[in-house]
């Protein structure tokens, strides 16, 4: 074997060395990037859990009333209550002016 080649055969040892050597640090990146994807998978199904949750919290579910219409409700209430007390302060005016007016006579 001459000089030549020799020193071809190690310079393709060292190509073959340098492209093992890439490939072990390839394999390292693919295999943080498996469990990196994985992690981000399981949160991924945690958050869509939760936004199912939040879901059936907001608009309800199973004909149980969720957040919207409990609030709707709870503002007919306060609408109602404030006619009420709207008509019960107007008719307390009126009886005070009644009184005011003829003296408790009529």
């Amino acid at each position: 074997m001459s000089d030549h080649e020799c020193l071809h055969g190690g310079e393709i040892h060292s190509k073959l060395n340098s492209i093992q050597t890439d490939m072990k640090i390839t394999s390292r990146a693919v295999s943080e990037m498996q469990v990196h994807l994985a992690t981000h998978m399981a949160h991924q199904e945690r958050t869509a859990e939760d936004l199912t949750g939040l879901r059936k919290q907001v608009g309800g579910h199973n004909g149980t009333p969720g957040l919207t219409v409990r609030i709707d409700r709870l503002e007919q209430v306060q609408e109602s209550r404030k006619w009420a007390l709207r008509t019960m302060g107007a008719a307390l005016v009126a009886m005070v002016a009644k009184l005011l007016t003829f003296g408790g006579k009529g």
